[in-house]
């Protein structure tokens, strides 16, 4: 295992810890200036019907994806990709169960 696959499985079990909010930031892309936002708007720029070159270009990387230097640049920027799980009481789990209908 290399050390690169410890530090991720590492840093994965520490599930507790929030990553910092992202940090805005504008990308020039072909002389346009784009703010992070924009790449969620579909009707701006749907990435998915973009040349490949512009995507890359858009998301600053290649083919060959992003160098160690790179990776560490935008994990401190962006934090780790992470969903928030929401914290669930089990009581209230319960409840809900039997609140619906077909339980009975």
């Amino acid at each position: 295992m290399s050390e690169h696959d410890e530090t991720i499985r590492a840093e994965s079990s520490h599930h507790s810890e929030k990553a910092p909010a992202p940090r805005h930031e504008a990308i020039n892309v072909n002389g346009m200036n784009l703010a992070v936002e924009d790449l969620y708007d579909k009707e701006k720029y749907d990435l998915s019907t973009m040349d490949t070159s512009d995507v890359f270009t858009l998301l600053q990387t290649s083919p060959k994806g992003l160098t160690d230097q790179d990776v560490a640049t935008r994990l401190e920027k962006f934090g780790h990709n992470r969903l928030e799980q929401k914290e669930i009481n089990p009581i209230l789990q319960f409840l809900s169960f039997m609140w619906n209908p077909l339980s009975w």
